[in-house]
């Protein structure tokens, strides 16, 4: 496989993990094995086929003659188009005179498998939910099986065998499991997560797999405007300056937690200034109104530590600083 590690479907922009091909074999008994590099080429890639005997070896390629000479243990050739069909032959003569051969059939076949966490990302995020430990991870098999004759076969027609770090699923396997939904890996590890895909022949046969990472969620503070909502394009990170006439609300966002929306009852909001609490309205607690009132030009620091109460590796926090010009009245958090 061109990289075995990369990367539901819902939300985001995925990653993707190379296609792949199945090598049908077609001797019962075959005397020499023919090992290809990458396992699962795509369709167009430069492919390493090799044995591990020694001797007079000869490359046969759709049934031309593309290679014949000593200790030739190795052959590149270049993958078909999907739909097409590939046969590759080896003959081997071994110095103590034993004839060795081996054939097999190459169909490309296109498997993408895509993931994600199924946990909270803001509306119009343009990335991928994460796994986070606790919650739950949602991957998909895309597939395309073409035949020789240009046919696209039905992916619900097609077999899917799930396995996760090389242990079959068997309750997620089966026809037209083309989809899962599973608990992701425990206490900050990593699952290597692996489809094979066969029509019910087995002449098509495609798998991919991907490393699915536990990270740690994120907490981001966004503006929020009374007339134009959250201003996503801008973090709040750094210093914001506050006029005599402003009144400012600071929005929450926590990324990748287990929850279905940013004020989800599992999800605990703590707003600090400097080290004081604050405390923001009940019904949104992920939204704290700021208001200065001095005589004198003020600045703080605004913390916000966001938990989620049923999983607790689930934390994260955001802070920026704000830098208020002044005002004859009193000085003035919360809602």
């Amino acid at each position: 496989m061109r990289a075995l590690y990369t990367g539901l479907f819902f939300l985001g922009v995925f990653f993707f993990v190379p296609i792949t091909v199945h090598a049908q074999i077609e001797s019962p008994n075959p005397t020499v094995e023919i090992y290809l590099q990458p396992t699962y080429p795509q369709p167009g890639d430069e492919v390493t086929a090799t044995v591990r005997e020694d001797g007079r070896i000869s490359w046969i390629l759709n049934g031309s003659l593309r290679a014949q000479e000593e200790m030739s243990n190795t052959f590149i050739f270049t993958m078909g188009a999907l739909g097409s069909k590939t046969e590759l032959g080896v003959l081997v003569q071994t110095p103590d005179g034993r004839s060795l051969a081996r054939k097999i059939t190459l169909r490309p076949t296109e498997v993408t498998l895509v993931w994600e966490g199924a946990t909270y990302t803001p509306p119009f995020y343009k990335g991928r939910s994460l796994y986070t430990s606790g919650s739950v991870m949602r991957a998909e098999a895309r597939t395309l099986f073409k035949t020789g004759a240009g046919r696209v076969l039905d992916p619900a027609s097609l077999i899917y065998t799930w396995k996760r770090n090389g242990v079959i699923l068997s309750e997620s396997s089966g026809q037209g499991a083309s989809s899962i939904t599973i608990e992701g890996p425990k206490f900050l590890g990593e699952d290597i997560l692996e489809v094979l895909v066969s029509d019910p022949t087995q002449t098509y046969i495609g798998s991919s797999a991907t490393l699915v990472q536990t990270r740690d969620p994120v907490v981001r503070i966004y503006e929020k405007n009374p007339l134009t909502g959250i201003s996503y394009h801008k973090v709040l990170g750094g210093n914001v300056t506050l006029s005599t006439t402003d009144a400012f609300e600071a929005q929450a966002v926590p990324f990748h937690m287990d929850a279905r929306s940013v004020n989800d009852e599992k999800l605990d909001y703590a707003w600090f200034t400097e080290n004081a609490r604050v405390y923001p309205s009940p019904e949104s607690p992920s939204i704290l109104n700021l208001l200065f009132a001095t005589e004198r030009a003020a600045e703080t620091r605004i913390r916000v530590v966001v938990n989620n109460i049923t999983h607790l590796l689930q934390s994260g926090e955001g802070l920026f600083e704000v830098l208020f010009e002044g005002t004859p009245r009193n000085f003035f958090f919360g809602f």
